[in-house]
């Protein structure tokens, strides 16, 4: 008999070991960056790489909206190319989030939409590209968002949450947004400028990518290259072809015309000595400096 009770005493332990191991680890989906990954991304991929390691916690923004709870968990934003990738945590009350609803390409020019009747949007005004991908679990539902703006210049760095119940035929309207999620540039960019014969332009470096900015049409990109502290080179462009996977577009907008070079793997740009246009050393701006030039494009593009 004492024999049985102590097995019987150490399968209830082993089996709350198992328990508390499992539930750890669906709990770490929500506070650790790599299981989070991992958790929308079986694979490993270099161009998601230095994403999901910038990933910052956010946590504080979130909306209540009947006895739903919208929460922005993770994000990151490249406030040079307007691009980002956020993750929100949706849960309901006494709701299993297993059951919830989500809708994909949906035919009316939504991306996707989830929700009871498909009732909630994320967007992003002038998006030229965005993806939702839903993880459920039983107390909460992940969505995973993924924004590339077209804007050339003036995008508020924000998400809005949209609510057709609220709203109805005119819940797309920017007024009617339900709550608006405010990015903060948590890349980390330069600002470098460009002196072609006394006519100036930018350029933005992030990890991820160059914007060139200005009032003027650039055709004349022959080279580009940047030079690290330990003098290795990463050339962009040489002999007017881009080298560094793929030349992104360049686009217009109230007068103000950009350039896009998208990088293929992450690049350390803390380390970057110089930047070198056209056989020409360029100047990197200082924050003031910087501030000065964008609330001069602010203006421009407000007047226009």
């Amino acid at each position: 008999m004492r024999k049985d009770k102590k097995y019987k005493i150490l399968i209830i332990l082993f089996s709350m070991l198992v328990v508390i191991f499992v539930v750890a680890n669906v709990t770490t989906y929500a506070i650790t960056k790599k299981n989070l990954f991992n958790y929308f991304f079986s694979r490993e991929g270099k161009e998601l790489d230095g994403i999901w390691t910038r990933l910052q916690k956010d946590g504080e923004q979130s909306v209540v909206i009947d006895d739903y709870t919208i929460t922005l968990e993770e994000y990151l934003y490249d406030g040079a190319t307007y691009n980002g990738h956020a993750i929100f945590s949706v849960r309901k009350e006494g709701k299993d989030m297993r059951e919830e609803m989500v809708e994909e390409n949906v035919v009316y020019g939504i991306n996707s939409v989830f929700g009871e009747n498909g009732r909630f949007l994320f967007d992003v005004n002038g998006s030229m590209t965005s993806e939702n991908i839903y993880k459920k679990e039983k107390d909460v539902m992940y969505v995973y968002y993924k924004f590339d703006i077209s804007d050339v210049w003036g995008f508020n760095n924000n998400i809005l949450i949209y609510d057709y119940k609220t709203h109805g035929n005119d819940w797309k309207k920017e007024e009617n947004a339900m709550y608006e999620f405010i990015l903060k540039d948590n890349v980390g960019t330069e600002m470098y400028e460009i002196n072609n014969d006394g006519v100036k332009s930018h350029m933005y470096v992030s990890p991820f990518a160059i914007k060139i900015i200005n009032f003027n049409l650039v055709d004349n990109i022959e080279s580009l290259e940047l030079v690290f502290e330990d003098d290795s080179k990463e050339i962009i462009v040489d002999k007017n072809e881009i080298k560094i996977d793929k030349y992104y577009g360049k686009s217009s907008q109230n007068g103000i015309y950009a350039y896009y070079i998208l990088f293929e793997e992450e690049l350390d740009i803390e380390n970057i000595k110089e930047v070198n246009l056209n056989g020409s050393h360029l100047k990197r701006l200082s924050d003031t400096e910087r501030g000065k030039v964008e609330m001069n494009y602010n203006k421009i593009y407000e007047e226009k």
